[in-house]
């Protein structure tokens, strides 16, 4: 199954929607050994490993998924030439970064893996360190909230712009 991630990036190249699709639920089918492998993700490209990280399917723990992105980083830098440096994974990892989802990820592998890394700032990493400290619900109803006012703003910019075409 790590083998897959080579086929998803050649797919993705040649613009075979249907293969990549494919290709994307065996990923997500098999996050947990694919994440865990060394080099699984040697073959992706950044655009293609977003498309991993934004699935909301894929069946293993963030853990995983930042470790896996942040070896990626590191081979990334290295195949360029650049120091592994926190700094340098962090740019080297870019809007990727923004996909892992911290706030569930295990405190004290938060504390004692995560932050030594220096890839997040320290205003980044308080606000995970807050959001551990919130309860789920309150943290839940706040999210949910957020995304019911985004679903009514849209919908009422779409029922506006019909009545304006009409």
């Amino acid at each position: 199954p790590t083998n897959v991630c080579f086929f998803l990036q050649q797919a993705v190249n040649v613009g075979a929607d249907d293969l990549s699709q494919y290709c994307l639920s065996m990923v997500e089918e098999n996050a947990e050994k694919i994440m865990q492998s060394s080099d699984a993700l040697n073959h992706l490209n950044q655009g293609t490993l977003e498309l991993i990280l934004k699935s909301d399917k894929t069946t293993t723990r963030e853990e995983n998924i930042f470790r896996a992105c942040y070896q990626w980083a590191q081979d990334q830098c290295t195949n360029n030439g650049l120091e592994v440096t926190g700094e340098n994974i962090r740019s080297t990892l870019g809007p990727l970064l923004f996909h892992i989802r911290f706030p569930i990820i295990n405190i004290k592998y938060f504390t004692n893996r995560v932050i030594p890394t220096g890839i997040l700032t320290k205003d980044e990493s308080l606000a995970v360190f807050t959001s551990f400290n919130a309860t789920s619900k309150d943290s839940k109803d706040e999210w949910l909230y957020h995304h019911f006012l985004a679903s009514v703003m849209c919908l009422f910019s779409t029922c506006t712009q019909i009545l304006i075409y009409f």
